[in-house]
């Protein structure tokens, strides 16, 4: 699967703790988060899985716009249809 994080800006309680993060994952690759305590590596990770709804930007999993689409689309994908 290949994962699009595209601008994504997150507020809490009117404060911008997530300011135009994006990043790309390739199909087949693997990538960490580190950082700081309270640097908002949770919040992000909570963004793409769609807990937390964006303010602004997008996140795409295999071409498909996870905040967008049904949690049913979203978890169809099987990893080895290529789309984007």
């Amino acid at each position: 699967m290949e994962l699009a994080v595209n601008e994504v800006v997150v507020s809490m309680n009117g404060i911008r703790i997530v300011n135009e993060i994006s990043l790309y994952v390739g199909r087949g690759k693997f990538v960490g988060l580190i950082g700081p305590n309270g640097c908002c590596k949770s919040t992000l990770l909570k963004t793409i899985y769609k807990v937390i709804k964006p303010q602004r930007g997008a996140v795409f999993l295999d071409g498909i716009d996870v905040c967008k689409s049904s949690p049913k689309t979203v978890s169809k994908k099987d990893g080895r249809s290529r789309t984007i």
